[in-house]
C-alpha cells in the first residue's frame, strides 16, 4: 500500500465534512484525491439534518440557507423547485423555516452534483467506518479504521460534530445504563420506551428540548413533559423587523477578539435600541462577516466565557411557529413554519 493514498481525508460526513468535500471538489487543483469517512451513513445529514420528524425545523430562514456564498438564494430556489414533489405545501417564501430533513437532502444532492461536475483529476471516495487512531507521518498522517484498515493522507480534516454532553449528575449512577434514560437524544430509539401517558423529564430547556417536545407530540404522547433548566426560560423566537439592519461591520476593521466584538456589538445594540430597532436585527447584520470574524480570532485567546458577560438565559432563537406553550403544544398544521407574521399557518403553538 502506498504511504499516501489520498490528498485530503475528511473524518465525519455530517454537514461540515460534506461542505468541505463539496468546496474541495470545486476548488482543488489537479491530482486531488479526497476520502470522506462517516461511521453512520448516509453522508450529508449528520445529527441536525438526519431527523425525519417534519416538525424539526431549520433555525434560519430558507432565504439564508444556501451553501454557496456567491449564490445566497440557491437553497431557496432548490426548495421551490423540489418542494411540491416532496410533499411540501407551497408557495415557499424566503422567510419560511423549512424542515431540517429537506436541507439534509439538499446537501446530499449538492455533493452528488459536485462529484459529477468535478474537473478531471479530482475525485471523492466515501468510506463507511470509524477512525479510531491517527498518527503523524513525514508525508502527512496515517489513519486507522475500527476494522483494521489503514490509509495515508497529506492533510486531515476533523469534522466530528457535537460530542455528547456531560451527565446531569457527575456520578456513575446505574440509572444511566437503564432503558428509562437517554443521554444522546439524536440516536434512533429516543421514544421507544416512552408510553403515551408517561411523564417525561427533559434536562435542559434550549433548542434541543423544543425538538424533543415537538417530536413527542407528533408521535401522540400526551403525558406531562417537564423541561428543567437553571433559569426555566425557553428560547426566544426569531424577530422580523420592517427592514434589514445595515451591515455595520462591513466598512470598518473587524474586531480581533471576542471581547472587542462583544463591546462593538453592545454599542450597536444600544444605538439601534434608541431608534426602536430590536437587538436581533443587529446580530443578523453581522452574519455576512461571521466567517471572517472566526478566522480573525486567535486560537490562543481566552475563550468567550472569560469576557465576564455570561450568555443571557433563554439565548438562542427558535423557528417561528415552534415555540411550545407551558401546557401542551398543538400538533403542527403543515410541515413548515412561515416566518412572516401575517402567514400564521405554520407549525403553531398556542400562545
Amino acid at each position: 500500500m502506498n504511504p499516501v493514498n489520498y490528498t485530503f481525508a475528511i473524518v465525519g460526513g455530517g454537514l461540515s465534512g460534506t461542505l468541505i468535500a463539496i468546496h474541495l471538489l470545486r476548488q482543488a487543483g489537479p491530482d486531488t484525491r479526497i476520502v470522506l469517512v462517516e461511521r453512520r451513513p448516509p453522508i450529508g445529514r449528520g445529527v441536525a439534518y438526519g431527523t425525519d420528524c417534519p416538525a424539526h425545523l431549520l433555525n434560519v430562514p430558507a432565504g439564508r440557507m444556501s451553501i454557496y456564498e456567491e449564490d445566497p438564494e440557491h437553497f431557496l430556489r432548490w426548495a421551490r423547485e423540489h418542494g411540491p414533489d416532496l410533499g411540501l405545501p407551497g408557495p415557499i417564501a424566503a422567510a419560511d423555516f423549512l424542515p431540517r430533513w429537506l436541507f439534509g437532502q439538499y446537501v446530499t444532492e449538492a455533493l452528488m452534483r459536485a462529484v459529477t461536475a468535478a474537473p478531471p483529476g479530482i475525485s471523492l471516495e466515501s468510506l463507511a467506518g470509524e477512525v479510531i487512531d491517527m498518527a503523524e507521518t513525514p508525508l502527512g498522517a496515517r489513519l486507522v479504521l475500527a476494522g483494521g484498515q489503514e490509509f495515508g493522507a497529506r492533510a486531515v480534516v476533523l469534522a466530528l460534530g457535537h460530542l455528547p454532553g456531560e451527565y446531569p449528575i457527575q456520578r456513575p449512577l446505574a440509572f444511566y445504563r437503564g432503558p428509562r434514560y437517554v443521554h444522546v437524544p439524536w440516536l434512533p430509539g429516543l421514544t421507544a420506551n416512552i408510553a403515551r401517558e408517561d411523564e417525561v423529564l427533559v434536562v435542559g430547556a434550549g433548542l434541543t428540548s423544543v425538538d424533543i417536545i415537538v417530536q413527542l407530540d407528533q408521535l401522540g404522547h400526551r403525558g406531562t413533559i417537564h423541561a428543567l433548566s437553571r433559569h426555566g426560560l425557553l428560547p426566544q423566537q426569531h424577530y422580523y423587523g420592517p427592514e434589514d439592519y445595515p451591515a455595520f461591520l462591513a466598512d470598518e476593521p473587524l474586531p480581533s477578539t471576542v471581547r472587542s466584538l462583544l463591546h462593538r456589538l453592545r454599542s450597536e445594540v444600544r444605538r439601534a435600541g434608541a431608534e426602536g430597532i430590536n437587538w436581533r436585527a443587529v446580530v443578523d447584520a453581522i452574519r455576512p462577516q461571521s466567517q471572517a470574524l472566526w478566522l480573525g480570532f486567535s486560537p490562543h485567546r481566552p475563550p468567550p466565557q472569560s469576557t465576564g458577560w455570561p450568555m443571557p438565559a433563554g439565548y438562542g432563537s427558535m423557528a417561528a411557529g415552534s415555540r411550545p406553550s407551558m401546557t401542551r403544544p398543538l400538533p403542527p398544521k403543515r410541515c413548515f413554519a412561515s416566518g412572516a407574521p401575517e402567514r400564521s399557518n405554520g407549525c403553531a403553538w398556542p400562545r
